[in-house]
């Protein structure tokens, strides 16, 4: 079975997931105005302004970032330490928080007012207008369960089924019809001496649909780490970004990335000898402080990412915020003490 997906021009999306199956539920779209009374929950979906007028893609669809759901748009919904999904109406049970709240809290930013949004925004958006038969809503269903059973689902079974459902040929189709139709950057920037620093529309193309992954990845991600008590959260979502970092085999985006992060700290070090020097003691060097900045664009920078910003100029932006507040802006914690000023010349000195 041939499982390439076209990304553009010359660049291809290969799988070795199964094709999704043929026996998934489809969930109609119904108003589920779910929690009534909840502190920061819209009560009345029909009453939510309208603030800024809505563009239409070339499609026909709203572009995303001007698009307001109302009604029966709102599928996924937040509150403070929560994403909430309607998976008792999809198991057919009475309405029950156990149920349909995945657990935000075990990554602070994940659980900010603007990450929460954000993550209903672009989730809600894909279920309208590209996942019509409601798989992913499905897939939570699916996981959400296993999770609940707890016996013998552990980290290797819940990573195979993100990468068997989330990361599947069907549901990244869809992601990059979505890309496709919003995607409005024109980047024509080109770098002689090192094309590895050279982003073109298909290299930002592939970091938005990367970005939407990620953010359909996140409530079961946070959930699962709250309910098995992962301890190192950072190390155990990296573990499972690095597979959506690979999904295009013709473009090495970790690479790339570490190549931009690595670039920008060196002209960095150049121009800030001295400080650079005093890293040693810290621990840090070139090498180490771009590993550092690299994880930080994955981590935190690019499940935010919208279609109305500059991705890249957004990771050389978190480049450059990260050295200055881990190098140039901050106080050094470290002092040096006049010899004299010793216990150690005092006692030579009474001798």
């Amino acid at each position: 079975m041939d499982n390439t997906i076209n990304v553009g021009q010359s660049y291809q999306y290969q799988t070795t997931a199964a094709p999704y199956g043929q026996e998934q539920p489809v969930y109609p779209q119904q108003s589920m105005n779910i929690y009534e009374g909840m502190e920061g929950y819209p009560q009345n979906n029909s009453e939510i302004p309208t603030s800024h007028p809505i563009q239409i893609t070339n499609s026909g669809k709203p572009v995303i970032d001007t698009w307001e759901p109302v009604g029966n748009d709102i599928i996924f919904r937040q509150i403070k330490r929560y994403f909430i999904a309607p998976i008792s109406q999809c198991w057919n049970v009475e309405q029950n928080s156990l149920f349909d709240m995945f657990n935000l809290t075990p990554k602070k930013c994940y659980n900010s007012q603007e990450m929460r949004e954000h993550m209903c925004l672009y989730l809600n958006y894909f279920e309208k207008f590209y996942d019509t038969d409601k798989e992913y809503l499905a897939i939570l269903s699916k996981i959400k369960f296993m999770m609940h059973l707890k016996d013998g689902y552990n980290k290797n079974a819940f990573i195979y089924d993100i990468r068997r459902y989330i990361l599947s040929q069907s549901i990244i189709n869809k992601v990059m019809a979505m890309v496709n139709d919003n995607y409005c950057l024109t980047l024509t920037y080109k770098s002689i001496n090192n094309p590895a620093l050279q982003y073109t529309d298909e290299h930002a193309k592939m970091l938005m649909a990367m970005s939407i992954l990620m953010n359909a990845c996140i409530p079961l991600l946070t959930h699962y780490a709250y309910t098995f008590k992962v301890t190192d959260i950072d190390s155990f979502l990296l573990e499972i970004y690095d597979y959506i970092l690979y999904i295009f085999p013709n473009v090495d985006m970790y690479s790339k990335m570490y190549e931009t992060c690595i670039t920008n700290v060196s002209k960095n070090e150049t121009r800030n000898k001295g400080l650079w020097m005093k890293q040693d003691i810290r621990g840090l060097d070139t090498v180490i402080h771009s590993d550092n900045s690299l994880d930080n664009i994955i981590l935190n920078i690019m499940p935010k990412y919208t279609f109305s910003q500059n991705v890249i100029s957004f990771n050389f932006t978190s480049i450059n915020n990260n050295t200055g507040f881990q190098i140039i802006d901050t106080e050094y914690e470290y002092s040096y003490v006049p010899l004299s000023a010793s216990k150690r010349d005092e006692d030579s000195t009474s001798d």
